[in-house]
């Protein structure tokens, strides 16, 4: 009996490491697909359209490149509501004859130009780099001198989650690796509200909330709305929100109203080009 113990204990060994083998295998193998080949790409997110559209679930455009403009606004029905656009169409400029960098810094001027929510306000912006990977550039739409860098950050996050006192369990955020670009602005509270648009979970979302984080040295961080995360090129920087402080003037006779303690409800608008 001892002996049939034994050669079981050993198959069950040998399987789960076989098992994990072929697990890491195939992972390695579509990574390097999806990585090399748009054909495949398209087709992922085909399926992942498919999957949403049959759960009603926002989804991001397929294509790149595209631009996210979006803000928290208080003024329907004196709730706070979540505002997006989207811009797909970019027949106004010739891509063979601007460089990447040079059109990410275009959109994005002529995003802080219109802005009319700076507070609130963050621009996303989805592309091929010249290497054919996918890159996402954020940025807060008060941001003073835009820079855009197509080098990769060497921050990682092993775990995000979020949480809120009014909520049983928290919720974990996945953060694609096309995120970890130098400079830029992550975990704003626009971000982190489109970041739970984007998931399947039910959640509650007001300044109450807090982002606990795990970096690639094992080392914990809990913030508030107060506060992002900027990517830099060594890691990353925990960085306070600024105030605005004219907007804060001219709204003091509404701070009942204009605070985001109040219940928020969605409200996404997608539209074909940012207004």
């Amino acid at each position: 009996m001892e002996d049939v113990l034994k050669v079981l204990n050993r198959v069950l060994v040998w399987t789960f490491i076989f098992t994990c083998k072929i697990i890491n295998k195939t992972n390695d193998i579509y990574n390097h697909l999806y990585n090399t080949s748009e054909d495949v790409r398209n087709f992922v997110s085909f399926l992942k359209y498919s999957y949403n559209a049959i759960t009603f679930q926002p989804m991001e455009p397929l294509n790149s490149p595209w631009i996210s403009k979006c803000w928290i606004d208080d003024s329907l029905y004196e709730q706070w509501s979540f505002i997006e656009k989207y811009k797909t169409n970019f027949e106004e400029i010739d891509l063979s004859f601007v460089s990447l960098y040079e059109m990410t810094n275009i959109y994005f001027k002529l995003f802080c130009k219109a802005c009319k929510h700076s507070n609130t306000s963050l621009f996303t912006m989805k592309l091929l780099n010249s290497d054919n990977d996918e890159c996402y550039f954020v940025r807060k739409g008060d941001a003073q001198n835009p820079f855009f860098s197509f080098e990769k950050s060497a921050a990682k996050f092993l775990s995000i989650e979020y949480k809120h006192p009014e909520m049983d369990n928290s919720i974990e955020l996945t953060l694609d690796k096309s995120f970890f670009q130098v400079g830029n602005e992550l975990f704003s509270s626009t971000f982190i509200w489109r970041a739970l648009k984007y998931q399947t979970q039910k959640y509650v979302f007001d300044v109450n909330y807090k982002i606990s984080i795990m970096d690639k040295d094992l080392q914990f961080i809990e913030f508030g709305n107060d506060k992002f995360i900027l990517l830099t090129e060594d890691g990353y920087e925990v960085v306070n929100c600024q105030k605005d402080n004219d907007n804060e003037n001219d709204n003091e006779n509404d701070n009942e109203k204009g605070t985001l303690q109040k219940t928020f409800e969605i409200c996404g608008v997608f539209l074909n080009d940012i207004q």
